[in-house]
């Protein structure tokens, strides 16, 4: 199993999907409560995994309303502008883009008896996740959240020895999912210090104690750093050897080391990570990586949704802004497509999984039973 890439497999880079029959160990009674506000819910019990999509949303959330200058918080206006709108694109992104992993993907394991998931591991986890510092982002696993990859190692066991038919990496009882060209992959052992593992999912594959440098490509000691680094300090921005990341409220700059960001006007543009809006204001997107700063207001259905205008998403209602007319209105049921047909993206297909055909587009839509993760 792949302990290293737990919190990453649970909380990876940003609809509730359904959760197959726990089958599971651990306490399997549990929910997350309502989306009143960040806060907490005091649950002490385990997390069934039908539950495991919100409760990470939640989790993740309540990190970013104390975290609003976390770099990768500060760019996505639907994390800080309010708890249930990050709430809900936070689901919403797993259904999309299914990352992090859906709980549909690992109860599909569970079912193979592949996998066994443990919801009091589950727990502890999510908790753990809810009080993170603001240096240690929750959906990057394997340079900051050090205290969470080992509160959330537990949470999966992989049941299959090296050689067996695999799905995703969690499954393997140890090493990684070798799956560069076809799927399914077959569980390998792990690739120690100076490998290469830059090459398609190799990334993964580095062995514990161990993370992939995306500056050589190779996997080298993953360490916990001591401490940030504080402004001018050299830095890097990656998983790169013992992790080196700016603290709360500086970005990596590569020359200059660790800077402060700016804070940007209203109408200003940067670019994510050398800046901040305002307080008050939020980020929009203008093209790939660049923001502008506006001031965001949001209104109810039936309301004009032109300009810098959101529809109101609560834990009760969820608007959407509709297309020509530009008027919040409650979200209508899109057609998606069978297994076998010709897909781009997780949410054309009816199963919520667009595999990857190791070509170009188009890829496949695929049986939730068949697809390995990533798709």
């Amino acid at each position: 199993m792949r302990t290293t890439w737990v919190l990453r497999t649970l909380f990876v880079a940003l609809p509730v999907a359904a959760g197959a029959p726990c089958g599971c160990g651990g306490n399997t009674d549990s929910g997350t409560g309502g989306l009143a506000g960040a806060g907490g819910s005091g649950e002490t019990t385990g997390v069934a995994l039908a539950d495991l999509d919100r409760a990470r949303a939640v989790a993740f959330c309540e990190w970013a309303a104390r975290c609003p200058l976390a770099l990768e918080a500060s760019a996505w206006v639907p994390f800080v502008f309010s708890f249930d709108r990050c709430v809900y694109e936070f689901e919403r992104h797993m259904a999309n883009e299914a990352r992090p992993m859906p709980g549909w993907v690992i109860g599909e394991a569970v079912n193979r008896g592949t996998l066994t998931y443990d919801s009091d591991a589950a727990r502890a986890c999510i908790d753990t996740v809810a009080a993170l510092t603001c240096l240690e982002v929750p959906f990057y696993g394997d340079f900051t959240a050090w205290p969470t990859d080992v509160a959330c190692i537990g949470v999966l066991q992989g049941n299959l020895p090296l050689g067996e038919p695999c799905h995703f990496d969690d499954e393997c009882e140890g090493g990684w999912c070798q799956s560069d060209d076809a799927c399914p992959g077959t569980c390998s052992p792990d690739l120690g210090p100076d490998s290469d593992c830059m090459s398609k999912s190799n990334e993964r594959a580095c062995a514990p104690g161990l993370q992939c440098s995306w500056g050589t490509g190779t996997c080298v000691s993953a360490d916990p750093p001591t401490s940030a680094p504080g402004a001018g300090t050299a830095c890097s921005y990656g998983p790169s050897g013992p992790a080196a990341i700016c603290d709360y409220g500086l970005f990596c700059d590569g020359t200059d080391g660790c800077q402060p960001m700016t804070p940007v006007g209203e109408g200003g543009q940067f670019v994510v990570n050398h800046g901040m809006c305002q307080q008050g204001l939020f980020p929009v997107t203008v093209y790939e990586s660049t923001y502008e700063c506006r001031q965001l207001t949001e209104v109810g259905e039936g309301a004009s949704c032109a300009g810098n205008v959101l529809c109101a998403i609560t834990a009760d209602l969820v608007l959407v802004c509709s297309s020509p007319d530009e008027i919040c209105v409650e979200p209508t049921p899109t057609q998606t497509l069978p297994a076998g047909s010709p897909c781009s993206y997780d949410h054309d297909c009816e199963s919520g999984a667009c595999q990857n055909n190791y070509t170009t587009l188009p890829h496949t839509c695929v049986a939730r039973s068949d697809a390995c993760y990533p798709f």
